[in-house]
């Protein structure tokens, strides 16, 4: 027997999406195929907020370097876009 599936394309408004910690500064990098807002919350392993900030994305890329007042080794990151949510772990690079 042959089944037929339909196809479900799936397209969210981010393109491309990098973060990393570095010298107590959190970078993000993200290409948004539309302006939109996003919330930014960054946590420690311990669950403690370290930084909250609501931001707002222009269409193309978009460049954020923001400092940190609390030095840890690891961070949850967690993006709230209009229509997704990235979810990353950073390990912090200091040199």
């Amino acid at each position: 027997t042959e089944k037929v599936l339909k196809v479900i394309v799936f397209e969210n408004s981010i393109r491309a999406f990098n973060a990393y910690v570095n010298n107590n500064n959190l970078f993000i990098n993200a290409i948004s195929s539309k302006n939109q807002r996003a919330a930014i919350l960054l946590s420690n392993l311990s669950g403690q907020v370290v930084y909250n900030q609501a931001v707002v994305l222009q269409k193309g890329d978009n460049a954020f370097a923001l400092e940190l007042k609390n030095n840890a080794s690891f961070y949850i990151l967690k993006v709230q876009f209009d229509d997704d949510v990235i979810v990353k772990k950073l390990v912090s690079s200091t040199f």
